[in-house]
Order: C-alpha cells, then sequence, then structure tokens
C-alpha cells in the first residue's frame, strides 16, 4: 500500500511531524479573508491592494514607524499584503489596548505618543509629567510593565493609539481633551485617563467649568455659587502650598458636618512626588458656614485640608462632569435663588434676619447676600 503523506511525516523521535504553518490538507481549503479586511485595507490605502510605508505616515512619524515595525515584524517587506493586513490588524480592532502598549513598546514612548495624538504632548521638564513617568518606570523598563501600569493607574493611557488608528478607518475624529487654567494640558490628559469611568463625559458632551479662580477670584462664595447645587459629578483641581490635588466628588458640593462620598470618589496628590491616590466613600468633607462643625475642606487621610476662607488655596478649578442635564437644572437652580433673593428684599420679615431660618437656607445653598458681597476683596486687593 502506498504511504498516506495527509497524515503527517515520521520525525527522528517516532513522532508525527504536524504539517508545515499555514499548510492546508486537501480536505480543508485555505480560509478565504472576509471582505471587511479588503474595505479597510482600501480605506487605509486609498484603493490600492496592498499596503507600503507610505500610507501610515499619515500617524506621524513616530506612531507610524512602529505600526509599519509592528505590521512587517520587522522582515524588511516593501508591501503588506491582504493577509498579512487581516491578521495583524485583527487585534487592533479589538477591545483591549493592550497591543498598543506593546506597540508602543516601553511606558515613557506610550505617554508621549498618546499625549501627542490628544495634543497633550507632555514636556520634559513638567513636574506632573515627571512624576507620572516616575511612578509608571517603578513598574518596569519594558512594554509588559507599562502594560501592568496602565491596568492598575491609568486603564485609559492607550485609548488615544487606539483611536487615532480606528479614526482611519471611518469619520469619528479623536475626541479633544478639555484646557485647564490652571494644570497642563498633559495633566487632563492623564487624569482623563486615570479617574473612574463614571467621571467621563457623556457621548457628545464634553466637561464644562463650574469655578475657576483665576477667572472668578479665589472667594469662599463664589466658590459657593458656582459649584453648589450642581447634582452630579464633579472634578476638582486644588492647589495648595502642600501640592496639586484632583478630587473627584460623585455627589454634590454641601456643607456637612460628616464627610460624604460615594463609591467613586477620589483624590489623587499629582505632586509633589510620589503620586498618592486616594479612594473610598464618606471620604469628602466640606462646610465653610455651619458653625457646630469644624469647618474647611479636607479628604479624610490625606493631605488636602484648609481652611473654609481657602486662604491657603492658591488655585483651584472645578469641572462639572455630569452631562447637558445637570448643567440646564443647574442653571436653573440659580436663576430661581436670585429671584428668591429679590423676592425676600422687598418683604419685611420678623425678628432678626441674621438668625432667620430662610436666611440659613439660602446660605447653605450657596447664596451671599447684599451685606456680604461688600465685605468680598476688591478685584486690586485679591490674592494672585
Amino acid at each position: 500500500m502506498g504511504s498516506d503523506h495527509s497524515k503527517g511525516q515520521k520525525s527522528p523521535s517516532g513522532g508525527v511531524k504536524s504539517p508545515p504553518s499555514g499548510a492546508h490538507s486537501p480536505s480543508s481549503p485555505p480560509k478565504a479573508v472576509s471582505p471587511i479586511w479588503q474595505q479597510r485595507l482600501h480605506l487605509l490605502t486609498e484603493g490600492a491592494d496592498a499596503v507600503s510605508r507610505a500610507h501610515f505616515d499619515q500617524f506621524g512619524d513616530e506612531y507610524g514607524d512602529l505600526l509599519w515595525a509592528y505590521f512587517t515584524e520587522g522582515d524588511g517587506s516593501d508591501t503588506i499584503s491582504l493577509d498579512r493586513f487581516a491578521h495583524k490588524a485583527t487585534p487592533l480592532f479589538g477591545t483591549s489596548t493592550d497591543v498598543y502598549v506593546k506597540i508602543a513598546g516601553s511606558g515613557e514612548a506610550l505617554l508621549r505618543i498618546a499625549g501627542s495624538l490628544v495634543e497633550c504632548a507632555p514636556d520634559d521638564s513638567e513636574e506632573i509629567y515627571g512624576n507620572v513617568l516616575q511612578h509608571l518606570q517603578s513598574f518596569g523598563a519594558d512594554w509588559n510593565a507599562a502594560v501592568e501600569w496602565k491596568h492598575c493607574e491609568a486603564a485609559r493611557a492607550a485609548d488615544p493609539l487606539q483611536l487615532r488608528f480606528h479614526a482611519a478607518f471611518s469619520t469619528i475624529p479623536v475626541p479633544s481633551i478639555p484646557r485647564s487654567h490652571i494644570v497642563s494640558p498633559f495633566c487632563m490628559f492623564f487624569l482623563r485617563a486615570s479617574i473612574p469611568p463614571a467621571y467621563l463625559p457623556p457621548q457628545n458632551y464634553e466637561w464644562s467649568i463650574l469655578y475657576s479662580s483665576v477667572t472668578s477670584g479665589m472667594s469662599t462664595s463664589r466658590f459657593e455659587s458656582c459649584v453648589f447645587g450642581y447634582k452630579s459629578r464633579t472634578l476638582a483641581l486644588i492647589r495648595t502650598a502642600r501640592g496639586l490635588f484632583a478630587v473627584g466628588a460623585d455627589q454634590e458640593w454641601r456643607h456637612s458636618m460628616s464627610p460624604f462620598g460615594g463609591p467613586d470618589a477620589f483624590c489623587v496628590r499629582l505632586a509633589p512626588a510620589p503620586i498618592v491616590r486616594h479612594a473610598g466613600a464618606a471620604s469628602l468633607f466640606c462646610n465653610l458656614k455651619l458653625r457646630a462643625s469644624k469647618m474647611g475642606i479636607s479628604w479624610k487621610g490625606g493631605d488636602l485640608d484648609f481652611d473654609k476662607d481657602l486662604s491657603q488655596v492658591l488655585e483651584m478649578e472645578v469641572w462639572a462632569c455630569g452631562g447637558s442635564k445637570h448643567l440646564e437644572e443647574h442653571a436653573k437652580l440659580k436663576v430661581w435663588q436670585k429671584n428668591q433673593t429679590e423676592r425676600l428684599k422687598k418683604v419685611p420679615l420678623p425678628g432678626n434676619w441674621d438668625d432667620n431660618a430662610d436666611k440659613t437656607i439660602l446660605e447653605m445653598a450657596g447664596f451671599q447676600f447684599s451685606n456680604e458681597r461688600n465685605n468680598d476683596p476688591k478685584p486690586e486687593e485679591r490674592r494672585e
């Protein structure tokens, strides 16, 4: 009887050799590449049937070189066939961004490329970038260590690489990062990459500034007026003599005699190094009015702690993270409060107004009355 080569050949050790990689038996014809890969290849190459290095120029020099090295596996190829394109691109269209960290090759390259793709390129002399890089490199120097850091500290750090690659095959642009008055673009990128997902903006909406000491002045009454009553998540950036802090509040800011906050509340000290992260419910304390309790703003167990007059705060900014619906409701509340103030000015009130319960309630909502406004520092008297 003749030998049956379809069953494999004997190896020197007596076993059966496996067919060469990519070989197919007569009963198993090669699997056809899905038409979607042909469509994607044509989108990338503008109709050409093979991919060349020039087609990656759209991703920039560094990212384009890294993508080309990933697709060619460094074999010196001048073009990429449809089969190879489909094989190598499949994980790039998956849900995990770990493969993009591998493409970057290191944590430092990841931060540099990701920041550049969203116009938040880090400056080597920037303190926050240095602190983030130091923390990242404490996990190790290779891409596997960067993946571990991403999983632990900044789950969305590689998102710009994924989104930019996907943008070559669709009309969806890479989302922009909002600009702060008091921290760098890279710092905002890092915060967006590392905060809990609950704070990410809803679709077709971006974060909005509720209060900024740079534009509104450092004032307890203005902070209350702009922030209190907003009934959704906020991100506060606070710079004091002790450092720079990012505070996520998943409940509305208010005067309270006990700490508040839900499971997504957090406080991160971004500077000085090392970066220190705290999280947990009932950890944020804020009381600027109630005399029966201690006053000030603080985070339980953290370095964030300052007095009610904000005299220890150098700069402060609060972002609304809850979407347009909450902003509209907040604006309506402020109009109602203003109307109530005007109405109360015209109505004689019994007894001492300073002891009136209505005045206390309005003050807790962030109201400031005319005599208190007169005590506010003039613009030229405000601290720089």
